[in-house]
């Protein structure tokens, strides 16, 4: 018995927009789902705050850094496109982000942590 595949044409229409957009869209319900969990509470909760009143939180190191490695980043420069990208930032409510360059230094920083519990 030989079957038959019925093809049928998808229509596709395009129009221009000004609204910000990004390929990356899925990363927010990383952001969501943390805020969700209370790990921005935890972060800030188990991590040394910042050395001055203009410095960064912890959150807004640990966050954008873990959303680049679920995105497929694998190195801090990796950090540079997501900041980029005005859509994430504007889905995920960042209104700055430390660069690579500041999160390096954030991760050398010397402490007397003992770990986070």
């Amino acid at each position: 018995m030989r079957g038959s595949v019925t093809q049928e044409r998808v229509v596709f229409q395009f129009e221009s927009t000004s609204d910000t957009i990004t390929s990356r869209a899925g990363l927010v319900l990383f952001q969501e789902a943390s805020l969700a969990l209370g790990v921005r509470k935890y972060i800030q909760e188990h991590l040394p705050g910042p050395g001055s009143i203009r410095g960064f939180e912890p959150h807004e190191y640990v966050l954008p850094l873990v959303m680049m490695l679920c995105g497929g980043g694998r190195r801090l420069e990796g950090i540079r496109e997501s900041g980029w990208d005005d859509g994430l930032r504007q889905l995920c409510r960042y209104d700055r982000l430390p660069g690579a360059d500041a999160i390096g230094d954030w991760l050398r920083k010397p402490g007397n942590l003992k770990g986070v519990k």
